[in-house]
C-alpha cells in the first residue's frame, strides 16, 4: 500500500503536485500550531474576566502572573518563528540542508531588518553608484534598489 501511494505521489504533476508539495511541507509544522494554540487557550482562561468569577484568575490570584506571562511566551514563539519552521521544512522536503533553510527563516525574523511599516523611511547602505534613500520611491524602484545592493554585495564575495 505504502509503495502505491509513493508512486502515485510521483506521478502527480500540476495543481494536484503544488498541492502536495504544499502539504508536504506545511504538514510537519502542525503540531507545533496546534500546541501553540493550546497554550493560548490556556492563557486566555487564565486572563479572562468574567470565565469563573468576576475577576480573571490572574487577577484573583495574583501569584500566577508569572506562570501565565510564560505561557503566553511559549505560545506565542511558535508563530514568532514560523519563518523559520518553514524554511526547515521547505529545505528539507527540496532535498537541502535544513538547518541552512532555519537560518533562512531566522534571516527574516531578525529585529536588524527594516519593519515593512518603516521601509519607505529607510536610510541608504550608501554603496557607491547607489540612490541615497527610498523616501518616495515605487515598488519598482525599491526592486532595482535590492537588486543594486544583492549585486555590490555579491561582487565582493
Amino acid at each position: 500500500m505504502h509503495l502505491f501511494i509513493t508512486t502515485i505521489k510521483k506521478t502527480q504533476k500540476g495543481f494536484l503536485g503544488f498541492i502536495n508539495l504544499l502539504a508536504d511541507i506545511f504538514v510537519p509544522i502542525i503540531p507545533a500550531i496546534v500546541a501553540a494554540g493550546l497554550l493560548m487557550a490556556l492563557h486566555n482562561v487564565l486572563v479572562a474576566p468574567h470565565l469563573f468569577m468576576t475577576a480573571s484568575l490572574v487577577a484573583a490570584y495574583p501569584q500566577f502572573k508569572g506562570f501565565a506571562a510564560f505561557i503566553n511566551v511559549l505560545a506565542n514563539a511558535p508563530f514568532a518563528f514560523l519563518p523559520v519552521l518553514i524554511g526547515f521544512s521547505a529545505t528539507k522536503r527540496f532535498g537541502g540542508n535544513p538547518y541552512l533553510g532555519a537560518a533562512m527563516g531566522m534571516m527574516m525574523v531578525s529585529p536588524a531588518l527594516v519593519s515593512g511599516y518603516d521601509v519607505s523611511n529607510a536610510e541608504c547602505w550608501r554603496w557607491p553608484g547607489c540612490c541615497q534613500s527610498l523616501r518616495n520611491s515605487a515598488i519598482k524602484d525599491f526592486q532595482k534598489h535590492l537588486i543594486i545592493h544583492l549585486h555590490h554585495s555579491l561582487r565582493f564575495y
